[in-house]
């Protein structure tokens, strides 16, 4: 894979028009920062999200610029046929970081239909236990598209609420309905990688380095997690195998289900 795929077409073309969005809908901004996967170059256009956070100066009042923005992140989408997740925070957030951290505004493929359908709708002013692991994956291996040095303001302990966020997500109750099973696998995969070495990384790199560090029975169902997130194959992943790795993984992150959740 070449290195920089964020400087790849059609990446920094995306990247420049949501640049050009966000400085033309805010006047403060301190830096524009990408982390997760497409940082990480391992993005799948038509898979993965590709991970954003601006940092602003001082809190934003007016919802109605925030809303010009998001319609502008939504034309963007359609454009590249591509997802955006998208997280506003104030500078004062990473200065005086606190768990949960607080966003001024939030848009992700989760909230789109909501965007898109009620034109009152506004995911914003509220708090977000993930910032952490955003804060803390673009410290390690994120990316400044422009603005202030990574180096110079994601300066927090971020680390221990890190931690507990994906412990959390991790061991939240399983929809056994979910369609992404791929994500999960691979999720779990990045976890204990970081459990067992102390690496942050990718989906893909999680999964990659599980092939050579997990029990052998699992194997077999991470290969098919990665070959799928790569495009080489249809999902088909089984939901009781899935469930039993899910199980191994909290086990050795010392999550017991079974005394979570006793019968």
């Amino acid at each position: 894979m070449e290195m920089y795929q964020y400087k790849q077409k059609p990446y920094i073309l995306i990247l420049n028009e949501l640049c050009l969005a966000i400085n033309d809908s805010l006047h403060d901004t301190v830096g524009i920062y990408l982390h997760g996967s497409l940082a990480m170059n391992c993005h799948n256009l038509k898979k993965s999200d590709i991970d954003i956070i601006v940092v602003v100066e001082a809190d934003l009042k007016l919802q109605s610029d925030l809303r010009f923005l998001i319609e502008k992140i939504m034309d963007i989408e359609s454009k590249y046929d591509t997802s955006l997740e998208i997280s506003i925070v104030t500078k004062d957030s990473l200065n005086n970081f606190s768990h949960p951290s607080r966003f001024i505004m939030h848009y992700s493929e989760f909230h789109r239909e909501h965007y898109l359908n009620d034109p009152d709708y506004f995911c914003g002013w509220n708090s977000d236990p993930d910032l952490a692991a955003h804060f803390f994956m673009i410290q390690k291996r994120g990316i400044t598209i422009e603005g202030q040095q990574i180096s110079s303001l994601f300066k927090g302990e971020y680390e221990n609420a890190y931690w507990n966020s994906v412990m959390n997500d991790i061991s939240c109750d399983f929809d056994e309905t979910i369609e992404n099973k791929v994500y999960y696998i691979l999720n779990y995969c990045r976890t204990l990688m970081y459990k067992k070495i102390g690496e942050v990384g990718s989906k893909l790199e999680g999964g990659i380095w599980a092939l050579d560090n997990i029990e052998i029975e699992f194997q077999s169902l991470v290969n098919s997690a990665i070959r799928a997130y790569k495009g080489e194959l249809h999902e088909g992943i089984d939901l009781t195998e899935l469930k039993k790795f899910r199980e191994y993984v909290l086990s050795l992150c010392g999550i017991n289900l079974r005394e979570k959740n006793p019968i």
